[in-house]
């Protein structure tokens, strides 16, 4: 499927809204209070990949079917892009010069779309962060190609806010967050790497924050989110080991660097890998880490206290099925 004609021709996706849902992806960001949490759930139907944008209890806002019959995998992020009060969805198609497009979370119409990476025949990864504090969510694209890079385009009008190369001397599939550490009303960017689970925050402007090695030996992909899951006003890193690691491994690391939680939720034969997100899931005031394990048949997204790591009495709501 060519995705330019796709968007020339002003083609819009229809909601796939029976679709078996596989959990590859789950993003949230630490925002003001008026903003809403959200996270992204990619999967599979017969007419090509299909995202569904959930609330924290894992009750639908939309189902979309982003680029019908375009079967190359697809990426996506949640954030409020065009600042109405509504988790907007972002979605990366991978291996197509890193087309992303960006959908209304009331509507379900294209607010926007572009080629961010001309020629790029790799995979990317996609994200959103307020860098400059217009309270716009802005779209974070990062490549899986020599020295990661990241480029920033700003939600309120798309202009490039931000461009570096997040590993230097290396590449890795990466995930992106973002969330305001300094507190001075910016996000910084969170970039989460193989090689030892490293974590880069860099800040808007480009300079690298901090580095820290969330999973020390372990050389696969990994998740990352961030939010105030403790409530002592600071946000923590969530970081969800992929594939390869034992148990869903899932580490939460304070604004320093150091590890608060160390989650082993299931059995240690488990190799599926987890993937993280972070919000509000019993209604309480406090953001949870939410925790989904890939390859594993469950239903709902899985919320633990972020101070004690114990998993919430809660019953997530089934209504959305995901197939994981």
């Amino acid at each position: 499927m060519n995705l330019w004609r796709w968007w020339k021709n002003g083609t819009r996706p229809n909601p796939a809204r029976t679709a078996r849902l596989r959990l590859e992806a789950m993003e949230t960001r630490e925002v003001p209070a008026a903003m809403p949490d959200a996270v992204a759930l990619v999967g599979n139907s017969p007419a090509g990949s299909v995202v569904s944008l959930v609330n924290p209890n894992g009750t639908a806002i939309r189902n979309l079917l982003p680029f019908p019959g375009f079967t190359g995998g697809v990426v996506a992020a949640a954030g409020d892009v065009n600042h109405d009060g509504t988790a907007d969805v972002i979605v990366g198609a991978q291996r197509a010069s890193g087309f992303v497009a960006v959908f209304d979370g009331a509507t379900g119409n294209v607010l926007s779309a572009r080629a961010t990476l001309p020629g790029y025949t790799g995979t990317i990864g996609v994200g959103s962060a307020d860098l400059d504090g217009d309270h716009f969510a802005d779209v974070l694209v990062g490549a899986n190609a020599p020295g990661a890079p990241v480029l920033a385009f700003g939600g309120r009008d798309g202009a490039m806010l931000s461009g570096f190369l997040a590993t230097p001397g290396f590449s890795a599939p990466i995930s992106l967050s973002g969330a305001d550490f300094d507190r001075d009303g910016r996000d910084e960017i969170i970039v989460g790497a193989g090689l030892g689970g490293a974590v880069l925050v860099y800040r808007p402007d480009g300079s690298r924050a901090s580095t820290t090695f969330a999973l020390p030996g372990f050389v696969g992909p990994v998740s990352v989110a961030a939010g105030d899951v403790t409530g002592d006003g600071v946000p923590e890193i969530i970081v969800g080991a992929g594939a390869g690691a034992p148990a869903g491994l899932t580490v939460e690391l304070n604004a320093s660097g150091g590890t608060n939680l160390v989650l082993t939720p299931v059995s240690s034969g488990y190799r599926g890998g987890a993937v993280v997100g972070v919000g509000d899931a019993d209604g309480d005031g406090r953001r949870d880490i939410l925790l989904a394990l890939a390859n594993e048949q469950l239903t709902g997204i899985w919320p633990f206290d972020g101070t004690s790591g114990e998993l919430l009495n809660y019953t997530p709501d089934t209504s959305v099925p995901v197939e994981l």
